[in-house]
Order: structure tokens, then sequence, then C-alpha cells
């Protein structure tokens, strides 16, 4: 165990507490705060979602980020991509000490940061109740092997972990202390709390402070001895009661807190209920939850902790507060009480000992005294937060000073992440069977021929057999589609496959145009589902979603590694489904999803192939360009969505037939300018009619730094926001009262902090008031029309946001990018500027604001021309006309691979 007053470090550490939980773990935040007060450089980890932990960090000005720590899903890829997410994190975060509480957040904790290489890995154990549950407590000890160093928390758990086959020398054991600050008896107001609650001042009070948790299920993760029992012991104290009461009828019972989880407040009724059974209702109040614990525990003549399974549980705080304590013989109880010495022991669950030891306390008042003295003393010498900081400080200290040299070596974390598998099926086999020996208990398995005897094997066994997909009912024989472009017999059956959840409209217009062209048309879509599956319900189009996008919180080459592993079994599953399904055309959208259909389509020989590109970014990247030439050959077709696409294959060596262009449009009758209300836009954001505003609307997509980023972007966001923000600053200058609007959310946590990040800037450069983040909205025709100028200023893009400012009449300022320049045709239909220039995307939106009789003669001409050729009907007509080609003539050669390049060819022909 270390010891407190060794020497400090000769540098400030940099420290990475974690706990996966979004609320309570005060006492890892208390830790946290005194870490930082000694100078070091100490941050938090914990699970995301809303709870009390993070607003409580903030307001301390402590740093912290959020992580997923489900580690125990069902789908081991999924939690090997939570691994591999927090290990990055822990890359990018390059603690020297990564300290985690908590079971679930120690058990991915260890892993990851062991595949990151953190130099020194401590993870803190609150209790022994893991270490006695079958499922978990193999998986504990296999698992402490990776850290530098074990914490018990109480001896009790220390001897189970070396009773499990871990070295005592690798577990130190440092408890979990308390504020002395907060937990004074000389400053505690117990009286005010008797008066609260109505109590008299001389009549005896027994008190317990605890959680109501709801009694354990039977399974493979909770102690044999807790199933069917709670934790705490509440009816254990109960039924103390009538026996305390036959020797002092006046006591009062005060049972201080809530209910835990959703069965908690159900299982406080049972207890209410219990007590009214026992008739002691009179002589037992359930207070509820109280802020005010130290005036509380002040306001108890006993206080009681019994429970059946325990760490420290609140023996601290009363041992502090100098009261007279009684607990129960387990976990680390026996550690803050010294039988006879500093609080009295008793056995757990034996109501008549706690009796007694209960009214030998209300009657022996000197012994009580004597007892709460000692105990106060050997609290403030153990059991302080002042003193756990002291201990992991020189712990963190001699294990850092250690291990200096060492830590993040790349090929230390290659070499473990080979060895990744390995050790998962090693930690979760224990827990594997720990569940399946429950579940031959509970006879859940083998049931009277209604159940497979081997379910899993079962599951496997239809997903092999492509039984778990299903988009259509049976097939008819009179599925036909006849062409509006040739009346002849079209294919019935056409998949639109796109890996996408949200804004998606695109998508669901396709679908919905091409079915009232008389197709019977389905679609597969990304996982989980999202507005995409809601407007592909309102449209009535049958859909099937599926992950088709894996892990985007990675960075890109763990991401490969994941993609390596799971596109096989996407596309296995997507061939014999289609072949099941007797596909006609599967027509394929975004890149990752396009490989994915047309290497399944390919292996189902789907009769048409097709993968509409919506733009150039992947064309531009080393590693996606590569790809998609090894893989077009087994297209059909592959449809440019803009003249720079397509001048980019061509480039590359793809020719016609195989190559056509149709552009992605946008909706004509949901961008329609006299639909929209752009002052109530105004209204809403406080912005006089008469004010220029100039806007944007994109994701927030984060900047890229990896091998594979283009050039044009990499370290940049890709809809270029820096520009804009730049930019607005310059026009400030020409109008000081204009102001400017950034609509849109960001793609993913990474897109949020960087939104985030850029409203911060704002807000440092004075220009929180003029640039304003709306965040994403439902609403864009209005907000559209509430701009007197539309900026898109992307460093790449298709046509980016430019269609549907078009339709809406606005000015629009857009960079000379990719599929822009044919939307917005320079000083006819809007002003192009060059990207990564806000000097001159500012000049250009000045000139808008300065003559608005051109900007308007602009903006209509750019709606006529919207409405001629980038309509999403116009859309749809051209992927039919395509398809029609397709089936009316031989289609070209597909399905034999090449060098990547599509050889010379005769006009009209392709070999």
């Amino acid at each position: 165990m270390p010891v407190s007053g060794s020497p400090r470090p000769a540098r400030p550490l940099r420290i990475v507490h974690v706990a996966g939980t979004a609320s309570g773990a005060y006492w890892a935040y208390e830790q946290i705060r005194e870490l930082r007060a000694r100078g070091h450089d100490a941050t938090a980890v914990i699970a995301d979602g809303p709870g009390t932990l993070g607003p409580l960090l903030a307001a301390d000005g402590i740093p912290y980020e959020t992580a997923d720590f489900d580690i125990f899903a069902r789908n081991p890829l999924r939690a090997a991509t939570r691994v591999l997410a927090f290990a990055r994190l822990l890359r990018r975060l390059r603690p020297d000490v990564v300290h985690y509480h908590l079971f679930g957040s120690i058990i991915l904790g260890r892993i990851a940061a062991w595949l990151a290489d953190v130099p020194v890995r401590v993870s803190m154990i609150p209790g022994p109740y893991y270490l006695e549950a079958p499922g978990l407590q193999d998986l504990d000890a296999r698992t402490a092997r990776l850290d530098t160093k074990v914490v018990a928390s109480c001896e009790r758990t220390r001897d189970l972990y070396e009773a499990h086959g871990v070295p005592r020398a690798h577990v130190d054991l440092i408890y979990y202390g308390q504020d002395v600050r907060r937990l004074d008896p000389d400053r505690a107001d117990g009286a005010r709390v008797r008066r609260e609650l109505g109590i008299d001042p001389d009549r005896p009070v027994v008190g317990d402070v605890a959680y109501f948790y709801p009694p354990q299920d039977d399974g493979p993760f909770t102690p044999p001895f807790l199933v069917g029992r709670a934790v705490k012991g509440h009816e254990v104290l109960l039924r103390a009661v009538p026996l305390v009461l036959a020797d002092v009828p006046d006591a009062l019972f005060l049972l201080v807190g809530e209910g835990w989880g959703p069965g908690g407040p159900e299982y406080r009724q049972e207890l209410e209920a219990l007590a009214r059974s026992l008739g002691v209702a009179h002589a037992v109040r359930f207070t509820g939850v109280r802020s005010d614990i130290p005036d509380t525990l002040a306001a108890f003549d006993v206080s009681v902790q019994c429970s059946l399974n325990e760490n420290l549980g609140g023996s601290i705080e009363s041992l502090m507060m100098a009261r007279p304590f009684i607990a129960s013989a387990v976990g680390g109880l026996v550690d803050a009480v010294v039988h006879e010495r500093t609080g009295l022991l008793v056995s757990p669950d034996d109501a008549p000992a706690l009796a007694r030891a209960i009214v030998r306390l209300l009657r022996d008042r000197p012994l009580a005294r004597r007892l709460a003295t000692e105990g106060r003393a050997r609290a403030l010498a153990l059991f302080t937060l002042e003193r756990a900081v002291d201990d992991l400080e020189a712990l963190y200290t001699r294990e850092v000073g250690r291990r200096r040299a060492h830590g993040y070596m790349p090929w230390r974390s290659a070499w473990r992440a080979i060895g990744l598998p390995f050790l998962g099926w090693q930690v979760m086999k224990p827990m594997r069977q720990a569940m399946a020996a429950h579940r031959r208990r509970a006879g859940l398995l083998a049931t009277a021929g209604r159940t497979p005897r081997f379910p899993r094997l079962a599951h496997l066994w239809r997903v092999v057999r492509g039984r778990d997909l299903r988009i259509w009912g049976p097939r008819t024989t009179t599925d036909v589609w006849q062409s509006p472009h040739a009346a002849i017999g079209r294919p019935s059956r056409i998949v639109q496959m796109a890996g996408i959840v949200d804004n998606g409209d695109w998508l669901v217009a396709i679908c919905r145009n091409l079915r009232a062209g008389g197709a019977d048309v389905a679609a597969i879509i990304g996982a989980p589902e999202g507005a995409v599956a809601a407007g592909l319900r309102d449209a009535g189009v049958p859909y099937q979603s599926l992950s088709l996008s894996f892990s985007p919180g990675l960075g890109r080459i763990s991401r490969l590694a994941v993609y390596a592993v799971r596109t096989p079994w996407a596309v296995f599953r997507l061939a014999r489904l289609f072949r099941r399904e007797r596909v006609d055309v599967v027509h394929t959208h975004v890149f990752n999803t396009i490989l994915i259909g047309r290497l399944a389509a390919w292996i189902a020989r789907v009769p048409c192939r097709v993968s509409m590109v919506p733009g150039p970014l992947h064309l531009e990247a080393p590693l996606t360009a590569w790809a998609d030439r090894m893989t077009w050959w087994m297209d059909h077709h592959v449809i440019a969505g803009c003249q720079w696409t397509e001048d980019r294959y061509r480039a590359l060596g793809m020719t016609a037939p195989r190559l056509a262009r149709v552009p992605y449009g946008a909706d004509g009758a949901r961008f329609d300018p006299s639909r929209a209300d752009g002052q109530r836009v105004r209204r809403a954001l406080d912005i006089d009619a008469g004010t220029p505003l100039v806007g944007l609307v994109a994701y927030f997509y984060p900047p890229r730094h990896d091998w594979q980023a283009p050039p044009a972007i990499r370290g940049r966001g890709v809809k270029g926001h820096e520009d804009f923000i730049t930019a607005a600053r310059l026009v400030l200058d020409r109008y000081p009262d204009a102001r400017f609007v950034v609509a849109g959310g960001g793609w993913g946590q990474a897109g949020e902090r960087y939104r985030d990040a850029l409203m911060a800037r704002c807000r440092e450069d004075g220009l929180g008031d003029a640039i304003l983040f709306i965040g994403r909205r439902d609403d864009v025709p209005d907000v559209l029309t509430a701009l007197d100028v539309a900026v898109q200023c992307s460093l790449t893009e298709n046509y980016g946001g430019t269609i549907e400012a078009l339709l809406m009449e606005r000015p629009t300022v857009a960079t000379r990018v990719g599929g822009m320049p044919e939307t917005v045709r320079h000083g006819e239909t809007g002003l192009l500027v060059p990207p990564r220039d806000p000097e001159a995307l500012a000049a250009a939106i000045v000139a808008l604001l300065d003559d608005p009789a051109r900007a308007r003669a602009m903006a209509i001409a750019g709606r006529d021309l919207m409405r001629q050729r980038f309509l999403l009907s116009g859309t749809a007509d051209g992927i039919a006309e395509i398809y029609a080609r397709h089936f009316a003539a031989a289609p070209p050669a597909a399905g034999t691979p090449d060098d990547g390049r599509v050889p010379a060819v005769h006009p009209g022909t392709e070999s």
C-alpha cells in the first residue's frame, strides 16, 4: 500500500479518470478535483447521455470526454469497435496515467488502454460484488493482468483477487476517502432535521442512509447468495424493528434514500407494505432522498449499515460524523469498523443480532459515545479524501517513474491489435460459459420442440442461408414494370441501396418516382433506422435496414481493419438476399455502400448492376480511387452525379456506355419559395427584416489529417466553415449590422466537437453576436428564404446546397469546385469564387448585397435553370432511361476483371 506523504512528482502528470456512468461517481469527481488542485492535468471520460456527472465536472472547469462503455454487446464486432474507439481516444489524449472505476469501464478501459499502450494503467475496484458473481469474477481476474496496478478498496477485494490467481503484489489497497470539510460534526445541525421531521429531541432515532436497490434476479451476473435479496438489507432492518421496540418502545427508524433504477420505487413500496404487515409502520419513516446528509446523520442516535454485500457503504460518513455505528460483517465494512472499538459488527442477514446491537447502543450511551469518538479518529486517519489522493499520487509517481521511457509505441499497439481477437475470446469465454450454465439451470434450452437446442447455431444457419434478411413477400408472376420510355417488359424488382439513416429525401423521392412508373422498388438503408426509414414508410416503399457503415468514430486505419473484417460478411448476406428475392436491378449510392453492393450484386449475378456516385471526393483520395478502379468492372453502369465526377472517371479510363451522367436533383415541391416563410425564421432569430442576412446550410464535417485525405481538404472542414467565418469578418467591415447564420449539425461526435470549436473561436474573436449557429433545422426552405445571400463554400463538392438555394430564388455564392459551376453559372445564376479564398468570398457576398436588383435577377434565372435540369423527378427519369437502355440491348461487358481500366472501345460498344 502506498504511504501517504510520499515525495511529490517531479512534474505534473497527465491523468485521465474513466467512469462508465453519466450520474453518480461523486468520489471520482472529488479525486479529479483534488488532483487538479495539486497541479496535475486531470481530466475525465464518462458515459454519454444525460446525467449529473457532466454538469458537475463542467461547473468546476474539469475537461471531460464521453464514450460508449457497452462492451457486453451481443455482437462481438460491435464490442470490438467500442474498444478500438476508446483506444483511439486514449491515444489522442496521451495520458501518463489512465485510472478507471466501475466494472464496465474497467473491462473496456483495461483492454483499450493496453491496446493504446498507455504507460500506466490503474483500475480501482469499488467493491467485491463482481468478484463474487460467477459470470464476472473470471472476466475481472483474467483482465487484471493488463493493468499496471489494480487498486482494491477493501481487504476483502484484495483477498478475492488473490483467490482468483492475481498476485497479491499486483494489487494495492487504497480506500475511497471522504472530504472531511463536508463531514464535520461540529458544523452539522441535527436538531434542525429533527424539527423539520417533527421528531422530539429526546426520542431515540436509528437511521439507515442507502439507496433502495431491488432484489437481485437469478443470473450469471449475480452472486449466488444475493439471488432474490436486496443488497442493502433493508428487510433485515425492518424485521429487527419489532425486536427493538420490545425493549425501546419509543424508538424511531429513519430510512433515508430513494429507489435505484426502474424497480427501485416499487421495491420501496414493498418495504412500506412489509412495515405495515409487521405492525411497525408507526415507528418507521421513509424520508426519501436528502441533500443534507451530514445534518441528517447528526440527527441519528445510532447509524446502521446492514448490507449483504458492500465495499465501505455509508460507514465512512457515519464514522466521520461521530455517530455510534453498527454494520454487518461483510466486504469493506470490516475494514472501517473494528468490533467493540469503533463500532459493532453483526452477522449479515441476522435480524435478532442486529436488534440486540441497536438496543445495546441505545441503552449504553457511554459506550456509544466512546465508539463514536474512536470511530471518527479512525476515519480521519485512514479514510479521508486527502489520504486517498496522497496514496494515488504516490502510486502514479512510482509507476510513471518506472515506465518513463515507454508508452504509445506504434509497433506495440499494432502487435497487440493482432492479438486482440484472441484476448477477447480468452476473457469472454468464462462469462459465456457462466451464461450458458445459467440457461441450463433455468431450463431455457430445448423447450419441447419450439426453441432450437442450439439457438446460436440455428441463428447462424439462418444468417448463412440469408433467411434473416427479407424485403418483399412471396413473389408473384404478374410483377412486370412497363417502362414509360419503352413499351416492352421491364424488370419488376429494383433495389435502391444507400447506407444512410438521415438526410436522404433524395433516395425516398427516387424510390417513389420509380414506383409511380410501375416498378416494384425496395430500399436497403443503413442502421439504426432514422429519418430515411420514416420517409420510406410514409411513401409505402418496403425496405431493409442493415449496418453498411462500420465504426465511423474510429480513425482511418482502424476503420480499414474493421471494414476488412465486416465487409465480407455484409457482402455474403446481401448476395444471398439478392438471389433469394430474384432482384433484377441493384442500384447503389454512397461510396462505401457502392463497394459492398457492387460485390454482392456481382456474386449474385444480378442482371442489371448500377452504381451512382454523388460526388468526386472518393476519386480524389488514392486508396478509395484505387478500390473503385479495381471493382467498377463488376457494374454494368456507373452514373456520375455531376460533370466534374464524369470527367474524373474519364481521366481514370472509363468510357461510355458504362459511364453515364444523371444529376442528383432536389424536390421541387418542397423547395417552393411561394410556400416558405422566411420572416418567421427572422423573428425567431430576432433579426429585423431590413438586416442583411447571409447563411451557410451544411453539415459540420471535421477536418481530416490522415494520409487518405485529398490535399484540397487536408486539415480543413470540407464544407469550408472556416472560410465562411473569415469572410463574415470581412463583410462586417462593409456592413457592420449584417448577421450570419450557420445551419447544420455535426457529422458524428467528431463533427460536433468541430462545431463547438468553431463556435468558441467566434466568441473569442468577438463574433458571437454576428454569427449564429442555429443547429440542424427541419425548416430548411424557410431558413433559405430568410437569407439575402446563400453561400456554399465547400473545398470539394457535388452540388452541395446550391440546388436548394437556387430553387428558393436566393442570390447564391459558391466555390468553383465539383459540380457547383453547373448550377451556379458565374454572372448568370450566381457568383463563383476560388475555394479557400475568404477574401474573394467576402467580395462576392458584398457585391450581391450592394446590387440587390442584379442579385434578384440571377436568383430568378437560377430557379428557372434548377426547374429545367435539377429536379428529383428528372433524376428518376434519367435512371429509368438507363434501365430501359440496358434491357433493350445487350448489356455492356461486366463481370470480367481487368487492371482497373476500361479498354479502348469503338463508338457505341465496350469490350
